[in-house]
């Protein structure tokens, strides 16, 4: 769910991620481990209704050395361009890669598991870590849940 706090113009809406919490429930027995930087733990306030046994939170309490061990679980990944991006594509972990603020023809990892959500707005690249624009966060907010359950789908259900 995080970024870098120095990034929050990375970091995908909360509440999208409950929202995709919900649909992938609805269609796997799935659990879902969130995952963020010291400081970001507010960011998990949204699943507070959910079973603590399906949605497990993680942030602030992992490391990046700790990453490959849990990755090697999992099944997907949602991410924006962050470290936990990297490492799932390193890793070989299907991903959906959600950019904003940065270009994903540069940053994005090499990977054949990957699905790539960027909205290529007026605004886009813009380098920022904090949004200047007139509509806030709207290269983040344009991609949706339904889009990124989609790319969720396509890789579980091989």
């Amino acid at each position: 769910m995080g970024s870098s706090p120095k990034w929050p113009t990375k970091r995908w809406d909360p509440q999208f991620f409950k929202k995709l919490a919900e649909k992938i429930f609805d269609h796997y027995d799935a659990r879902i481990l969130l995952l963020g930087s010291p400081g970001e733990e507010g960011l998990a306030d949204v699943f507070r209704d959910f079973d603590p046994d399906r949605v497990v939170n993680l942030i602030g309490k992992t490391t990046l050395e700790d990453l490959p061990a849990f990755f090697q679980k999992l099944h997907f990944v949602v991410s924006g361009d962050t470290a936990l991006l990297h490492v799932a594509a390193a890793m070989h972990v299907p991903t959906a890669a959600i950019f904003g603020p940065t270009d994903p023809k540069r940053h994005v990892p090499p990977s054949r598991k990957i699905a790539i959500f960027t909205k290529n707005l007026p605004c886009q690249p813009c380098y920022q870590g904090r949004c200047k624009e007139k509509e806030m966060m709207g290269c983040l907010n344009h991609v949706t849940v339904d889009e990124v359950f989609d790319a969720a789908r396509r890789f579980l259900d091989l």
